[in-house]
């Protein structure tokens, strides 16, 4: 099956999948898909559907288990538009578990800005998602200021180009028993030395990625294929 549609588990019953009058015009209209096509559909929760593409009956159906050996998450700093939604469908395709955009002293694009892509945001990481056959819907949380993290995991990394002794290689090596990982990456310009400061005494180890200097949707994709290669994912 080539065509991949995300559909929330409410929306799914009876032996039936309800597609949105979105998906139908793509099915009908865009795809061309017979009567008979099959399509693939995805809960975000695990479970995927061998569907009708045309009535949305079900025709088989697997459970898929969580058995990741880490869990990441990604605070992703609020940069210009397309540099942001590029890192976004990247960091979807690479397979994180969870994104919250944070607002730092060098983000260009103001909050109110922002929250007006909200759904963009969304339609995005929900294309990477279908696009890449996850079976696991990353969660997507608001805008937060960088005073307002409070990191949880196990391990909590920031990328900083000014770190001279620690790299991420190292510090991955040192850390191979940790099952949560919090990953800050900044905007174009990077973050501040009084951010850098904060976040250290909020659990964050500052890193360095590598000697050369990365722009900061390929600090992302650095970072998180970095971690996924370690941990084996």
């Amino acid at each position: 099956m080539k065509h991949t549609f995300y559909v929330p588990p409410d929306r799914i019953q009876n032996q039936k999948v309800d597609f949105s009058q979105e998906q139908i015009r793509k099915i009908k209209k865009v795809l061309r898909l017979k009567e008979d096509s099959l399509v693939r559909v995805c809960d975000g929760m695990g479970g995927v559907y061998s569907v009708l593409a045309v009535n949305g009956g079900i025709k088989d159906y697997k459970k898929h288990n969580k058995d990741k050996k880490v869990y990441v998450k990604l605070y992703l700093g609020v940069s210009k538009l397309p540099s942001f939604e590029f890192a976004l469908q990247k960091a979807v395709e690479i397979g994180v578990d969870e994104i919250i955009p944070v607002l730092s002293k060098n983000s260009v694009v103001k909050i109110q800005d922002f929250n007006k892509k909200n759904s963009r945001f969304n339609k995005i990481a929900l294309s990477a998602f279908c696009q890449c056959k996850r079976v696991f819907l990353p969660i997507i949380k608001g805008i937060e200021s960088i005073n307002e993290i409070n990191p949880q995991s196990d391990l909590n990394i920031v990328a900083f180009e000014g770190e001279e002794n620690l790299y991420l290689k190292t510090l991955l090596e040192d850390s191979k028993n940790c099952k949560t990982i919090s990953i800050l990456t900044g905007p174009e310009g990077g973050l501040d030395i009084n951010e850098i400061k904060m976040l250290k005494n909020n659990k964050f180890i500052p890193v360095k990625l590598t000697n050369n200097i990365l722009r900061s949707e390929t600090a992302v994709i650095f970072t998180l294929a970095s971690i996924y290669f370690f941990f084996g994912e």
